[in-house]
Order: C-alpha cells, then structure tokens, then sequence
C-alpha cells in the first residue's frame, strides 16, 4: 500500500508533471505527501563569490532562497488537488538526501522528474533521477516532461 508519496522537485517541468502524479495518487490512495527541494553547493571558485565570509554566506542564502521559490512553484498542483502535504528544503547531494530522507521517513514512494538529458550526458555525468533508481530504498517513479 502507497500510504506516504515523496515527491523531489527541481521545477522542472518533468518534476511538475511528478507533482501532478503525486496529487492524483494521494487522492486515489489516500496518501500523504511530501515536496522537497534538495539545495546544492556546487564547487565555485571563490573569484565568483568573493573571498569573505559575507560573500559565501549571501551566496548560500541566495541558493536557499531559489530552492524555497522552486518549492512555491511546485505546490501549485498540489494546492489545486486539495492535498495538504508538507514541504522542505534540504541541503546536500541531491541524489542522496532524496534516498536518505525517504528511509529515515518510511516512504512507501518516491516521485522523480527525468528532464530527458542527452544519452552523453546523462552517460558522463549521470542524473538525480538514474541515481535514486539505483539507491532508493522503495520504490521509484520517474516522470517525463
């Protein structure tokens, strides 16, 4: 039984139409549903962001911020659905923090968004989606756009 959906976005449009999967399953099952966005510090080089603290932490603050508007975008199907589901933003490795939070929270489902990559790239650099396939300790629908 799916009694408990998490839904990770990046609103992107896949990861919206996840979104809209999510509404139309809680409604269907009766689930709960969690929305994350999952903030990662990508390696800059400090002549980017400056070298004193209050650079790095505008930066920060500005990467979280991003991820909170991402979140409010992504609600949207969810409020529409008349589904009350609890929302996040978390910090790390994407692909990981996904997994982690799903097992330490018992998640029956996870709902991913494939924003449809290039076979290259997708090959060199993998993708969020693949890697929660491979290491999700439930279940994983993938979502196109």
């Amino acid at each position: 039984m799916i009694t408990k959906i998490l839904v990770a976005t990046d609103g992107s449009e896949a990861a919206i139409r996840g979104v809209q999967y999510a509404a139309h399953l809680a409604n269907k099952l009766g689930s709960k549903v969690s929305l994350i966005h999952v903030v990662e510090f990508p390696p800059v080089p400090l002549s980017v962001i400056g070298t004193n603290e209050e650079s790095r932490r505008k930066f920060a603050e500005e990467l979280r911020e991003s991820g909170r508007s991402i979140i409010r975008l992504s609600q949207t199907p969810l409020a529409e659905a008349g589904i009350a589901a609890n929302y996040e933003v978390m910090e790390g490795r994407p692909a990981d923090v996904i997994c982690n939070y799903a097992k330490e929270k018992g998640f029956d489902l996870i709902i991913v968004g494939n924003r449809g990559r290039g076979k290259v790239s997708s090959l060199l650099l993998g993708s969020v989606s693949n890697e929660v396939v491979q290491a999700a300790p439930c279940p994983v629908l993938v979502v196109r756009a």
